[in-house]
């Protein structure tokens, strides 16, 4: 069903735009990106092997996942681009590549320029280059990929991995006018060089299309084949193999100032020109059993974009208690720290979790309900201690799905049984939590840790790191250094939420004023306010107020480093709180992200 709802992505990418783009996923992922908040699953980097998309049985119909190619550019809005792809699928029987178009500075909808279907026959597809032709509309560009697995579950066939394979990309300018670089992608008819000598046939020479068969090497037209030249070339003289380049002008690349308000130009809406039906307007008697059952108090209109609503469904025989039942989660055969099996107790029950759909998000979503900053290891099976009576062979959770920004288990999308049962995989899910840092510090890059600093509220700040598998990361622009703590109000969100970052107790140690200073970031729309106050020890409930101001969105040419200063000498310790709210009422269909890294406190020990 498609309603009007909204999970805006953040992929934008402050990267310089390139003139092409060439990628063998086989070795690399070439700066290609995951889409976040916007599809159900990512796509797998699997070096030998290449970006793998796999199928999930527990997400719905339908179900979607995207990437997004480095920013490229064109030099006028003529210019053909090819996109040449290799791939190959195993056990698929219904599925569909799809190829769009995308302008991260304009406010449009991504173009569908190319698709190809996976049907039964294709089941098995040998790798084989594909091509699609786009033409941009705007000098900067990306081109996102979805990869959607159609797929139907037949038990017979669960064991046989059902999947997408894309080893190799190319995104190559196709000029005629002009020439960009060093000319490798000139396809013009120009068969003159620069003294107006006639140009040879490259059939006659080394240099033929069985030698360079991409370099379209036809009759006697200036190219650069091997980029020997700083340009586009020919043979004026075959049997002297006298080199000379060829008079074509380069290309004059025009200024984009545009500036869009979605990090992907526009939101990637999955259909056009369908019903739009909001979903306020929608209501379902508690007994209706079919949707012919609900009222709509409203038309329905057809409209170019809405925002999505998605639905995920399971069987009749499996729900989700965890949301509505009193639950504990430990860890057995082992502790957080040191790793063990993750444990779920619902009424004296013990049970842990499939391993289908675990990864590195639910395992920090776990530790982070467990009180510990984040996930440090999801793989952990340390041997069974003898004195440990504990024995976990069935699972409460059969598949589990969490974006990363949960504050708990029972927020992800879960599939459970009404008892334990037994996994169809070898193990139950282990994992180790990251040590809370001791050390209190008064400046803090978040490399370790939140330095002594504690969360609460609703909506608690999330610890992110690079290189921690594929942690939820919703600031993937390259603005701080991969380090950093961010709190997120998801898309509409009526009632008012606190996000509270509490420093420990400080203590003035000069006679220079306290000052206080962090990096921010943000992404999305904007909407409520940050607070900075202190107070005394002892008096908890008396604030002093340092800044109040309405949250902002912090683009690349904004100052993002907040300089504050403390009016007074601190008379005693004191507490400092950074508290992020937004408005009550105020149900904005986005998602918005604010962000803080290299949170210093000078003056104070």
């Amino acid at each position: 069903m498609r309603a009007c709802g909204l999970t805006t992505a953040y992929c934008c990418n402050k990267e310089e735009p390139v003139i092409s783009h060439v990628c063998s996923f086989i070795k690399s992922q070439c700066r290609w990106k995951q889409v976040e908040s916007i599809d159900f699953m990512d796509w797998k980097h699997q070096i030998g092997v290449g970006m793998v998309l796999n199928q999930d049985f527990h997400l719905p119909f339908g179900a979607f996942a995207d990437m997004i190619s480095p920013p490229l550019k064109v030099n006028s809005i003529a210019t053909e681009v090819k996109v040449i792809y290799n791939f190959t699928s195993a056990n698929v029987t219904e599925g569909r590549l799809s190829f769009y178009g995308i302008y991260p500075t304009h406010n449009e909808h991504q173009l569908l320029f190319h698709e190809i279907h996976i049907a039964e026959h294709h089941r098995h597809h040998r790798a084989r280059d594909y091509v699609g032709i786009f033409y941009p509309k705007h000098p900067v560009f990306q081109i996102l990929i979805r990869g959607n697995l159609n797929d139907y579950f037949d038990s017979r066939e669960f064991y046989k991995p059902k999947e997408l394979r894309l080893t190799e990309i190319k995104i190559i300018p196709v000029e005629e006018d002009c020439f960009s670089g060093i000319g490798r992608y000139y396809r013009g008819t120009v068969s003159k060089a620069m003294n107006g000598f006639q140009c040879e046939p490259w059939k006659l020479t080394a240099y033929n299309s069985m030698n360079f068969p991409t370099e379209d090497l036809v009759s006697n037209y200036c190219r650069n084949p091997d980029g020997h030249l700083l340009q586009p070339w020919c043979f004026t003289d075959i049997t002297k193999k006298i080199r000379k380049i060829c008079n074509i002008r380069k290309c004059k690349w025009r200024n984009d100032d545009h500036q869009s308000i979605y990090p992907l130009g526009a939101r990637p809406a999955n259909f056009n020109n369908t019903y739009c039906i909001s979903g306020d307007k929608i209501s379902c008697p508690s007994t209706a059993h079919q949707f012919s059952e609900c009222t709509i108090s409203s038309h329905p209109n057809i409209v170019s974009f809405g925002y999505d609503t998605w639905l995920a469904c399971f069987p009749a025989d499996t729900f989700n208690q965890l949301a509505s039942t009193n639950y504990n989660i430990s860890i057995t055969n082992g502790n957080a720290l040191r790793g063990g099996t993750v444990t779920i107790n619902i009424h004296n029950q013990l049970g842990g979790i499939c391993n289908a759909g675990w990864d590195w998000k639910a395992g920090d979503v776990i530790c982070r309900q467990m009180g510990y900053p984040g996930v440090f290891n999801i793989d952990v099976h340390s041997p069974v201690r003898k004195e440990t009576t504990t024995r976990i062979s069935k699972a409460w959770i059969k598949t589990i799905d969490c974006r990363g920004y949960e504050n708990s288990l029972d927020q992800c999308t879960i599939n459970m049984g009404k008892s334990p049962v037994a996994c169809r995989g070898p193990n139950l899910v282990s994992l180790a939590c990251a040590k809370p840092s001791k050390r209190l510090y008064s400046r803090c890059s978040f490399r370790n840790g939140l330095c002594g600093w504690k969360t609460s509220g609703d909506l608690n700040w999330i610890w992110y790191r690079k290189n921690y598998g594929n942690l939820y990361n919703p600031l993937q622009d390259g603005r701080n250094d991969g380090f950093y703590i961010f709190v997120q109000r998801n898309p509409f969100d009526e009632y008012k939420r606190e996000s509270k970052l509490i420093s420990p107790f400080f203590k003035q140690w000069s006679n220079d004023l306290v000052n206080m200073q962090f990096e921010q970031y943000s992404a999305g729309f904007p909407d409520g306010q940050i607070i900075v106050k202190y107070h005394y020890r002892g008096e908890s409930s008396k604030w002093h107020f340092i800044l109040q101001q309405p949250l902002e969105l912090i683009t690349a040419n904004i100052d993002h480093t907040v300089r504050l200063t403390f009016e007074n000498h601190m008379l005693a310790d004191f507490q400092i709180e950074i508290l992020v709210e937004n408005q009550r009422g105020k149900a904005i269909p986005t998602t918005f992200v604010f962000a803080i890294d290299n949170l210093k406190v000078y003056h104070v020990e």
